[in-house]
């Protein structure tokens, strides 16, 4: 008698086999998005391969450098000619560099300064030479005209320092500059080929070499200039505030101790 054959055994879950990896666990947690964007290229000038538009530190150290050359240079033709404020003391004898005939003087010289070094085929100031930043036409890349030299000194907002002029009005010049040097900042830092509002009332562009457009050196010397200025401030500060503690002690005049 032939047995009957045995009943297949049901199929259980098959364990995994490497032709069918197991599929991998879901992480707990989904990673949180990033907030990094990577910086904007440097913008390379159309039609002119190996120049960038020039960046904002490069040109605002620039500036400050040309500033201060300005400055001094007024300072001593104000000196040397007398235009300043005489103040005459029991002691001693000053010479302070302000007043109408001093708000002028820094007006005109500027003027002159930025004008010559722009046109003439010059194409940078000294500060801008420091960085290898060159001004020009923005359509041709063209030395500035001398139309457009005076609109863009025009445009910096240093003939506002002829307020000064106003006797009721000193002072107020300084800030008013100031806020307007801000808002060439801005204007500039927005545009993609970095104009400010001066830049396109004269319909000017500044450039430099592609392989030294690196505004690093630039941030480091505005970085230490901004120090110095801080340091400076409050040093006046602590002299102010040392002088109004000490007078009150000081014995009056003709005391003998």
């Amino acid at each position: 008698m032939t047995e009957p054959p045995p009943e297949p055994e049901p199929a259980g879950d098959l364990p995994p086999t490497a032709a069918e990896p197991s599929p991998p666990a879901p992480l707990a947690e989904p990673l949180p998005a990033t907030r990094w964007q990577a910086p904007p290229p440097v913008v390379e000038v159309p039609g002119a391969p190996g120049l960038v538009f020039s960046d904002l530190p490069s040109r605002l150290v620039a500036y400050l450098v040309d500033i201060a050359i300005v400055g001094i240079a007024g300072a001593a033709l104000v000196i040397a000619l007398g235009l300043g404020e005489v103040v005459q003391t029991s002691t001693s004898r000053y010479v302070w560099v302000s007043g109408w005939t001093a708000s002028i003087a820094f007006a005109l010289l500027g003027a002159l300064y930025f004008v010559f070094f722009w046109t003439g085929g010059r194409r940078a100031t000294i500060g801008q030479r420091a960085f290898d930043i060159q001004v020009g036409n923005a359509f041709d890349g063209r030395p500035l005209t001398l139309d457009q030299a005076l609109r863009r000194w025009l445009g910096y907002g240093s003939f506002l320092g002829l307020l000064g002029v106003v006797p009721s009005l000193r002072g107020f010049d300084a800030l008013v500059q100031f806020v307007w040097i801000l808002v060439l900042l801005a204007s500039t830092a927005r545009s993609p080929m970095k104009q400010g509002l001066h830049d396109r009332f004269a319909r000017s562009a500044l450039v430099r070499p592609a392989d030294r457009a690196s505004g690093g050196p630039a941030m480091t010397c505005l970085v230490i200039v901004v120090v110095i200025g801080i340091l400076f401030l409050a040093a006046i500060a602590a002299l102010i505030y040392l002088g109004s503690r000490v007078d009150p002690l000081a014995p009056p005049p003709g005391t003998t101790i």
